[in-house]
């Protein structure tokens, strides 16, 4: 008797990392369906690869149905969904779908922290890839080196972004984990302390199923306290960073037009001359993370320098273009940075790869909890181009919160800054670059929402 293909069912298939779980569950040779709001290249894509996608949620879009699998973003009244419960077909979480499809390999390895780990992830996969190792990997962006941001692999390594917003990521039981750093965000979560998020990633860490590499990121006041908690259990852990006292260590670190230069030092050994194609010296601590875990898994020094200087990077992490506006010449950066660590590290990169030229940074507030919760934070940060321009804030399903907006961004910033201004949509803030910009100018374009699609009308 032949076996059934399990039918797999997503509510809200064209985000990232819904897509990137369909992608794999294709690869796999399931059945895929779905549903979403709009169509889009993700869509599309799936689409190609044999999945039946339908615009708009609808209880008749579930038909032979094994499981449908949805996210926290979801509302529970969604027809989908609902139908799914009145005839007890399965259904997941897509954290839960996650460790189900990952759980038969048996070196998992779990990326996770606040900042950085698609970056993480896609270094990882890349230099497993040309060691040779052929590892499954699922991504929560579009790494360019890759064809999709999920890869069905045959070997006994998986690697995974686990996703700490709402603390689904307890539910993945991996091998070996990297936390890459520990900051506020998502602290409605947990209950806006930042002890509970330490304790969370602790928690993962500590997990009888943890029995292979610990590595833990980032020189915060946070990150050494997670450090020292881990390591009171499992002293086997590694801090790596830029710090003297950290167990692997990033020195000499040079940033060129092109590349970022450094050698890693670690208790008993030194390795030189790493060239990276990330600028900054946050993107330097996560090809850290990474070079790190290879070393361990015994991949040849060699290879991971080749593998690190043929990397392309990933879609809106920092990507670079040089373009024509107003019949000038500019330097344009599209980023996804979306918190204010996140913001700064790239600001951080823009002055040291363009030490000298004028800053125009475009930025769209991304969900209302978050610039309520950080909303010094974003001032702090925000102040530092040489112009400023708030683009009206992305709610990402989010209901809105008086005082949390863009605009309530841009009052607080025209006390402290000359030239800050406000536009409410992409085609506004077009019309202001082109009007803004001048020879050799860098500009920033910057968020998870929307203004993604600014970047494609200004090149």
């Amino acid at each position: 008797m032949t076996q059934k293909t399990p039918h797999y069912h997503f509510i809200g298939i064209g985000g990232m990392g819904m897509s990137a779980l369909a992608i794999f569950c294709l690869q796999k040779g399931y059945r895929v369906s779905g549903s979403d709001l709009q169509s889009s290249e993700l869509t599309s894509k799936l689409t190609t690869m044999g999945a039946h996608i339908t615009l708009g949620h609808d209880a008749k879009n579930l038909t032979d149905i094994d499981a449908v699998i949805y996210t926290s973003a979801m509302r529970k009244d969604n027809p989908e969904y609902q139908k799914a419960l009145s005839q007890n077909i399965k259904i997941h979480h897509r954290a839960e779908f996650l460790a189900f499809l990952s759980k038969d390999y048996a070196e998992l390895i779990a990326i996770t922290g606040t900042h950085g780990k698609t970056t993480i992830t896609s270094l990882l996969a890349h230099i497993m890839r040309e060691a040779g190792l052929d590892p499954s990997f699922i991504n929560g962006g579009l790494a360019n080196n890759f064809t999709h941001h999920a890869h069905a692999g045959n070997s006994p390594y998986m690697i995974i972004e686990a996703d700490e917003s709402d603390a689904s990521f307890l539910k993945i039981h991996p091998k070996h984990i990297i936390i890459s750093n520990v900051d506020l965000d998502h602290m409605q979560t947990y209950q806006h302390e930042i002890t509970a998020l330490i304790h969370s990633f602790a928690n993962f860490a500590l997990a009888d199923n943890v029995i292979g590499e610990i590595l833990i990121g980032s020189d915060s006041d946070s990150a050494y306290q997670l450090v020292e908690k881990i390591k009171t259990h499992k002293p086997s852990a590694l801090h790596y960073g830029l710090n003297n006292d950290m167990d692997i260590q990033i020195i000499h670190f040079e940033q060129t037009t092109h590349h970022a230069k450094f050698d890693i030092t670690t208790t008993d050994k030194s390795y030189n001359d790493f060239i990276s194609t990330l600028p900054g010296k946050h993107n330097a601590e996560n090809a850290l993370a990474a070079i790190a875990l290879c070393l361990k898994f015994g991949i040849a020094e060699n290879t991971i320098k080749h593998a690190l200087l043929s990397f392309k990077g990933i879609y809106r992490r920092f990507n670079h273009y040089q373009t024509t506006i107003n019949n000038h010449t500019v330097e344009l950066i599209d980023d996804y940075g979306h918190h204010p660590v996140e913001i700064q590290s790239t600001l951080d990169a823009v002055s040291q790869q363009f030490p000298h030229q004028r800053l125009i940074h475009i930025y769209q507030p991304h969900r209302y909890t978050r610039t309520r919760d950080l909303f010094h934070e974003f001032i702090d940060c925000l102040k530092n181009a040489d112009i400023v321009i708030l683009m009206r804030s992305y709610a990402a399903s989010e209901d809105p919160i008086e005082g949390a907006h863009a605009v309530d961004l841009f009052n607080a910033l025209t006390n402290k800054h000359p030239q800050c201004f406000y536009v409410d949509n992409n085609e506004e803030a077009k019309i202001l670059i082109d009007k803004l910009a001048s020879a050799h100018d860098v500009v920033l374009v910057q968020g998870a929402g929307d203004i993604a699609h600014l970047v494609s009308m200004l090149r």
